[in-house]
């Protein structure tokens, strides 16, 4: 719910100001954060701040009223956000709760079938439950990006075929992933500018591929990474100042601009097996629901049921993973070791160099649409010093997948995450920014100016989790109108006390959250131990200032409502909440240690 009075620091209405506009505050203003050839992606600021009655919003394209409103067209943009938030609201009811839980706000629209190089002028107008106007947007236009030339892999060489999770695999089955390897990365390094490289329905497996500037990456079939790790190059470091050399990913890029991953179909970084109530091995499909959930049994829907891979851990990945368990394996051969006579440090080391299915550095303009993503060897998709990020319309699946990460966003700035349905297996949208006195040296940013709205968060550690690395700064981050069910810890913000840094000019509005341990959690206690033996302390503790956190509503919490602990030499500042609503919270409410300026308005 978002307006231009959301702080009181200079910085974070400077950067609300140039987002939406001056007026903000009392105006509808529509802005753009990606387009493609056929399509145009709409965002706008929330209208309930100054038109309350507003309960919808429908578009207009050049005069024409489109077919659905925003509300409506979230089924057709991603039907698991759409599906599981009806079966929420159905579920937590007021009558259950004894809340009115907060009805989240849709405020996008994507506007499709729409001619490349052409530009429409587009309104928003805000409508009432009987669809009378609330309030109007002036008048934009948008204009779409040109055609683009469609490079099928298939042409390539690339071969649809069954989906291979053995390294034991016959012979013909490892040539099939290399030559598909080689096919789709030639199509990949053949694709002329602003062309679309396409993987046809089928499931094509394939190593580690190589993403360029200019170009889109439509998956409509099934990617699915090899299980070979060797089929990963080897040294990818998260900063520049570590030196745990980890796999690259599935996808990956060092340096791109104007990169677009879209389609129908899936990412599947094969790196866990299913999990299964008796603990066994196992690769079929483990469906499951907890409370709130969408009900199979009940509701026909074409949503994607919820799926559960095996957990693992240093000691269990060699039975429970797949690719997780090859790029263990791959580095204790490196070392002459095996599992059964490795040390309990070189099976963490070994542990440490699973692949990140996703991992995208140095990218300008990055759109990711509408596909789904699941099962990473580690984090599901990383996106590394890079600017003017998209994600939205994805699903994706990563629990219960040990380190099973969804969105990372390290040192990134200017990003907008919508309309996602994440069910991850640790934090599902995280941000680091750097640990301890070598950050500093690296001329990288922290992470700055993002939007995550219109999501539904299911499980993970945490919901949006900021750190533990905070060394170069989060801040100006807006988290709203998002559902958070079953998540440990929807709103976190950690570090470890070498970690230095800060976090601030931060907004939390607006969200229903259901079934959490500890919904609100801001600590500097993180246990970060090996960051810090292994790159050094910072020279003080991270300190978190200019933190709102408002009308929400959480219902049944495991632990504290409110957590908030810093060091004696290092206290937070300003930190406000008001009108967040609990119900059936438990009898341990809140703790707050060394925070100067606390004020909890209910």
């Amino acid at each position: 719910m978002l307006n231009s009075t959301l702080f009181k620091s200079a910085a974070a209405c400077i950067f609300m100001l140039a987002l939406f506009g001056a007026h903000a505050k009392s105006q509808l203003i529509v802005k753009s954060p990606a387009r493609t050839g056929n399509s145009i992606l709409l965002i706008w600021n929330s209208a309930l701040s100054f038109a309350p009655k507003t309960s919808d919003y429908v578009v207009y394209v050049n005069g024409k009223k489109c077919g659905v409103s925003a509300r409506q067209q979230v089924e057709q943009t991603n039907l698991n956000n759409y599906a599981y938030k009806e079966a929420f609201y159905q579920h937590f009811t007021k009558e259950f709760t004894g809340l009115q839980m907060i009805e989240t706000d849709v405020t996008f629209f994507e506007l499709q079938n729409l001619e490349p190089n052409s530009t429409y002028e587009v309104y928003v107008m805000g409508v009432n439950k009987k669809g009378r106007k609330t309030v109007k947007s002036d008048p934009v236009t948008f204009t779409t990006k040109g055609p683009s030339k469609i490079v099928d892999v298939t042409s390539y060489g690339a071969v649809n075929g069954d989906k291979i999770i053995d390294v034991k695999c016959s012979k013909e089955e490892r040539a099939l992933i290399k030559s598909n390897t080689a096919a789709i990365q030639k199509a990949i390094d053949e694709c002329p500018k602003d062309g679309t490289v396409f993987i046809p329905n089928g499931i094509f497996m394939s190593g580690g591929l190589h993403l360029k500037s200019d170009m889109t990456l439509q998956i409509d079939g099934t990617l699915c990474a090899s299980p070979f790790a060797e089929d990963y190059d080897y040294g990818f470091l998260m900063y520049t100042y570590y030196t745990d050399k980890r796999r690259w990913g599935l996808l990956s890029c060092d340096g791109a601009e104007n990169l677009t991953l879209c389609g129908s179909g899936c990412v599947d970084g094969n790196g866990w097996l299913f999990y299964t109530a008796e603990s066994i091995r196992d690769n079929d499909w483990c469906t499951y629901a907890e409370e709130g959930d969408l009900d199979f049994y009940k509701n026909k829907s074409k949503a994607r049921q919820l799926i559960r891979f095996k957990k693992g851990n240093k000691k269990t990945v060699y039975t429970d993973g797949i690719l997780a368990a090859d790029c263990a394996y791959n580095y204790l051969n490196s070392i002459g070791k095996t599992p059964e006579n490795a040390t309990s440090a070189e099976l963490g080391e070994a542990y440490a160099t699973r692949s990140t299915t996703v991992i995208l550095r140095g990218v300008k303009n990055l759109l990711i649409k509408d596909l789904l993503f699941i099962n990473p060897a580690n984090h599901m998709i990383n996106i590394i010093d890079s600017t003017n990020v998209t994600i939205t319309g994805i699903t994706e699946f990563t629990y219960d997948c040990n380190n099973g990460d969804g969105i990372g966003l390290i040192c990134t700035n200017d990003a907008v995450l919508y309309n996602n349905f994440i069910d991850a297996g640790d934090d599902c949208i995280v941000f680091s920014a750097g640990v301890g006195k070598p950050a500093s040296t690296t001329g990288q940013s922290g992470v700055k100016n993002v939007q995550i709205f219109g999501n539904y968060i299911h499980h993970g550690h945490g919901g949006v989790a900021f750190g533990s690395h905070t060394a170069l700064g989060i801040s100006d981050v807006q988290i709203y109108d998002n559902i958070f069910n079953h998540t440990d810890a929807p709103f976190r913000i950690k570090s470890a006390p070498a970690n230095g840094g800060f976090v601030r000019d931060v907004l939390f509005e607006h969200n229903s959250i259901t079934c959490a341990k500890q919904p609100f959690i801001m600590s500097t206690e993180y246990n970060d131990a090996g960051t810090v033996s292994k790159y050094g302390a910072a020279d003080r503790q991270a300190v978190f200032s200019n933190i709102t956190c408002r009308d929400t509503t959480v219902f049944r919490v495991g632990g504290t409502t409110i957590y908030i602990s810093a060091a004696d030499e290092s206290p937070h500042s300003d930190i406000f909440f008001k009108n967040v609503k609990f119900a059936k919270s438990g009898n341990m409410g809140e703790y707050i240690r060394n925070c100067n300026n606390y004020k909890n308005e209910e």
